[in-house]
């Protein structure tokens, strides 16, 4: 079956966890030896040396899955002066962690150990301690052993595809991807460095074809996500369906998702209508971000390559411009980032970085220098305009690198003013956005010719996005809130530029 859009599991981790349990709880039914609490993923489920924080513990929480391994930052009230002496943390403890996702088991939970890296108390005076108000700040990375263990191996000649599986192996991770396979088939080694690094440098120099670019992340379930971005970026537009959950916390899901209360298939739309509030689909913020400026300033919007290719005792001297590839499903009306439209200085074909990368023989594949600057240059590029949204509490069916839709609405009359006028002008001129796989509104939105309705769809912000990072966090007065960096190639182009 050829792969698709989709990550698919190619490989199984083998990593063995510390035993999480509650003590004198019932068992769990869910066979990953964790007793219930009773609450049902209400609060994350933190233990280090066997102490397992309340509800009332933990006052700040944020697993980060925006890197290129999960990281944990906490803030916490030690309110039964448990860490004073005995139970502080030490060398080698570990911090263990269960995010309860779905009580149903359609979604599988969050189970995972922390190397902690920094368990910093909060200064207090002995009256606020003696009230149990000692306050500590948790900074936390994944455990996973021997990945920062310098080591010398060969993994002899393959792709980097069947690299990246036998470095998981080592790790006792698993692998997920889209990839079939790679054109890139050379000698590897981890030359006394970590098998991080050596991995990092595997996808850094993996190479399917100049028309595709490659990234990596071990995502909170120990699989290392080895994706070719290009290939999602390409992928059709489609509108996938999930078992969307209608509660205030994830403790009243109940039974099986289909008929569970408050649970309803829906499409997998992202938005801020208010008629979602409540679903986990439901954006409660979101804000754009633009970095285009800083990272055209320092990558350009190509680079001059250059490196001495050697053959025959010849050294021959190489050079050609590589820039980020666009869509092939780009729409009329969309633009990439690419320089300032109706500049006096042509900047796009002008601002251009040099690099030089040594000398290329025969032990590295063909494409071993190009690959390289064609992953960077192409993976800085989502940087530059992104969407950052916070749903109002998790949604498990949301994974790293999914192409997923997001449909955004102005609210309020001065909102809708603006909203309507550029869509007008945006019909006017035949560049009607292509939003219907979207909402069924689209183009054809009832609001457009009037400014003093309630809500009017975004045609700017409204698109397909590749959620790029995931955090999920918590505090007491929030409950779990879910946020996403969502990345986008091409936008809308200004329509007194087109």
């Amino acid at each position: 079956m050829a792969l698709d859009s989709h990550i698919l599991t190619i490989l199984e981790p083998s990593i063995k966890l510390d035993e999480m349990k509650a003590p004198n709880a019932g068992e769990g039914a869910t066979g990953d030896n964790f007793s219930g609490l009773g609450g049902g993923g209400e609060v994350p489920h933190v233990r280090i040396n066997d102490y397992m924080f309340t509800l009332t513990d933990i006052q700040a929480f944020n697993l980060n899955l925006n890197g290129r391994y999960p990281e944990l930052t906490m803030k916490i009230t030690d309110e039964q002066d448990s860490f004073t002496v005995d139970r502080f943390p030490r060398d080698g403890d570990l911090l263990n962690l269960r995010i309860e996702l779905d009580e149903a088991g359609t979604y599988k939970d969050i189970r995972m150990d922390f190397n902690i890296l920094e368990f910093r108390g909060i200064p207090t005076s002995p009256n606020e301690k003696s009230k149990g108000k000692s306050m500590y700040s948790v900074r936390a990375i994944a455990k996973i052993p021997g990945m920062y263990t310098d080591e010398c191996k060969s993994y002899g000649e393959n792709t980097s595809l069947e690299h990246v599986k036998a470095i998981a192996t080592d790790l006792k991770l698993g692998v997920a991807t889209n990839i079939g396979g790679t054109d890139d088939a050379m000698r590897r080694f981890c030359a006394y460095q970590t098998k991080l690094e050596t991995l990092a440098n595997t996808v850094l120099h993996s190479y399917i074809t100049d028309d595709a670019f490659q990234t990596y992340s071990i995502d909170p379930y120990y699989y290392i996500n080895f994706v070719n971005l290009q290939k999602i970026f390409n992928a059709p537009d489609d509108v996938d369906i999930h078992e969307a959950i209608a509660n205030s916390n994830l403790g009243d899901q109940g039974g099986e998702p289909k008929t569970g209360k408050g649970s309803k298939e829906v499409q997998l739309i992202l938005t801020n209508n208010h008629l979602t509030a409540g679903f986990n689909t439901h954006i409660a913020k979101h804000a754009l971000v633009n970095n285009s400026t800083k990272i055209a300033l320092e990558n350009g919007y190509k680079r001059k390559m250059q490196y001495f290719d050697v053959d025959d005792n010849e050294f021959d001297l190489v050079e050609f411009d590589v820039e980020s590839l666009t869509s092939d499903n780009i729409k009329d009306i969309e633009e990439p980032l690419k320089g300032r439209r109706n500049s006096e200085v042509d900047e796009y074909n002008t601002h251009i970085k040099q690099k030089y990368v040594g000398i290329q023989n025969d032990n590295t594949h063909l494409n071993y220098n190009f690959a390289a600057i064609n992953n960077i240059q192409n993976m800085v590029e989502l940087d530059k305009l992104y969407l950052e949204v916070e749903l109002a509490q998790l949604n498990p069916a949301i994974y790293r690198y999914m192409k997923v839709p997001v449909a955004i609405y102005n609210y309020g009359q001065i909102n809708n003013a603006v909203a309507v006028d550029h869509n007008k002008k945006a019909r006017e001129g035949d560049f009607k956005p292509q939003t219907d796989e979207i909402t069924k509104d689209g183009g054809d939105n009832e609001n457009d010719n009037n400014a003093d309705t309630t809500f009017t769809l975004d045609e700017f912000l409204t698109a397909h996005y590749i959620v790029m990072g995931i955090q999920y966090k918590y505090s007491p007065l929030t409950g779990y809130t879910q946020v996403l960096k969502l990345a986008r190639r091409e936008w809308p182009a200004r329509l007194n530029n087109m």
